[in-house]
């Protein structure tokens, strides 16, 4: 059985469930993206477009998008049903170690080694926002209102101002 039967052919770095249960998104060192049946463990899709290992996966709310974060600095959206990549985001200095959807699913958080966050409009491919947190961050995520990031550092309030708010 090849490589790509099983798995990945390196180690995994991040694993998400989208929000039905139904499938698992799994990154990997060799720069690919598995998405997974949940229930038969059958790899239906492999994504491939970064050139350094992804760092960090998330499904959007309603499963319709998967986002990806790289060691190549940056965010690719895809789309789940037919593995297409939508649309590469650019503008992180340093690699990308963690990515969030907002709650309706409009807007995407990524965090960088770069000590910032990006927020960034889906549809457009827009940088909405940048905030300087002044530390690297490893986890990030809206809360349900998309008022708030919570993340290791703590809480940080998203404004329209680039001054930094950590609760």
């Amino acid at each position: 059985m090849s490589a790509d039967a099983q798995g990945h052919s390196s180690s995994v770095n991040s694993v998400a469930f989208s929000h039905d249960s139904a499938r698992l998104a799994s990154a990997s060192h060799d720069s690919t993206v598995k998405i997974w049946d949940a229930s038969s463990g059958e790899c239906l899709q492999t994504l491939k477009g970064h050139s350094y290992p992804v760092t960090s996966v998330v499904f959007s709310h309603d499963s319709a998008r998967l986002a990806s974060a790289s060691q190549d600095s940056t965010v690719k959206i895809w789309d789940t049903s037919s593995g297409e990549c939508l649309r590469t985001l650019y503008g992180h200095s340093d690699w990308v170690t963690a990515v969030a959807f907002s709650h309706d699913s409009a807007l995407l958080a990524s965090a960088s080694h770069d000590s910032t966050v990006m927020i960034w409009d889906v549809s457009s491919g827009e940088c909405q926002q940048t905030i300087r947190t002044g530390r690297e961050l490893s986890n990030i995520s809206f809360d349900v209102t998309g008022l708030y990031f919570h993340t290791n550092i703590g809480t940080i309030i998203v404004s329209a101002s680039p001054a930094l708010n950590i609760i």
